[in-house]
């Protein structure tokens, strides 16, 4: 085996001679450190991209929280306003009534039984006035509450959240036609007020009396209608806000899948930077190993 040793080492010589390994494995040293260090800073990357991802997450969802938690206020709001309402338009029906039998015992011929009548019509309009601008303001304090929702779901909606607006529009419909009835009803009330007014003590023509008492009774059907009206508010603030809650359920799953769907890309994109860390370190430890014990299998006898 003597020369075929020799013949070996000659043939090692010429190759270092032709190509000299230093250089290569200067080069083989430089490109594995560079992919060495690639590899970790991507992993880094990956790192920060998650924790970014996750810490916006949570900034997004609190934001969701705090703006949906302001729709439930307003709500609530709305729906305070509407038992309010509600009590007073009772109460303004019983002040109708009351107008009502005043003025059918204004025909009476003792004088003491028309003084006392026209005390209470009278008292019944002022209370009937106050009390319709007094519940023309709550609805519209309820008003205002559901319009903002309305116009944030709007804009919710041209962002591609899916808001269900329907159940908002119409109880704004349905509130807007009743502060039309109520508005519609000062009329005839100031009317009422105004020929009572100059009727006086006096016996009064039964024509006029009719008159005031068959516009009394149409007042007392319009609170009716309008009470019934505000009892469906409730059923319909109920339904707006089960929209509204569904929209938050909503947005805050998509701030969920959006980051679990980063944190993935994130990890698929590390699994590829830690092929370039295996291979950095996988050629720089390969560049360390001396040439001569990479060749010492072959040179070894038989």
């Amino acid at each position: 085996s003597t020369p075929r040793q020799g013949r070996r080492q000659r043939q090692m010589c010429i190759r270092d001679r032709l190509y000299p390994s230093d250089g290569i494995d200067m080069t083989r040293r430089i490109s594995s450190a560079i992919l060495l260090v690639l590899g970790v800073l991507g992993v880094i990357g990956c790192v920060a991209v998650v924790l970014v991802s996750w810490s916006m997450a949570s900034r997004l969802n609190r934001a969701t929280d705090s703006l949906f938690g302001g729709f439930e206020s307003a709500f609530s709001t709305a729906q305070q306003q509407v038992s309010r309402a509600g009590d007073r338009v009772e109460d303004l029906k019983l002040n109708a009534e009351s107008i009502n039998a005043g003025l059918k015992d204004w025909g009476a011929n003792e004088v003491t039984t028309r003084v006392s009548s026209r005390l209470r019509v009278e008292e019944s309009v002022g209370r009937l006035d106050s009390g319709l601008e007094q519940t023309d303001q709550w609805l519209e304090v309820m008003e205002s509450s559901v319009q903002v929702v309305h116009q944030a779901m709007e804009s919710g909606r041209l962002l591609g959240i899916p808001a269900k607006v329907d159940a908002v529009e119409r109880l704004l419909e349905e509130v807007t036609a009743v502060r039309v009835a109520l508005s519609n009803i000062r009329e005839p009330v100031a009317a009422i007020g105004e020929q009572v007014s100059q009727l006086g003590e006096e016996k009064s023509e039964p024509d006029q009396v009719g008159a005031m008492i068959r516009l009394s009774a149409r007042l007392i059907a319009t609170f009716g209608s309008i009470g019934t009206r505000l009892e469906s508010f409730s059923k319909m603030l109920a339904e707006a806000d089960t929209a509204v809650r569904t929209a938050g359920t909503t947005v805050r799953s998509w701030i969920r899948l959006a980051a679990a769907v980063v944190t993935l890309l994130a990890c698929w994109m590390a699994a590829g930077q830690g092929s370039l860390i295996y291979l950095g370190t996988r050629g720089l430890q390969r560049s360390r190993t001396p040439a001569n014990q990479e060749e010492s299998p072959a040179n070894s006898p038989r």
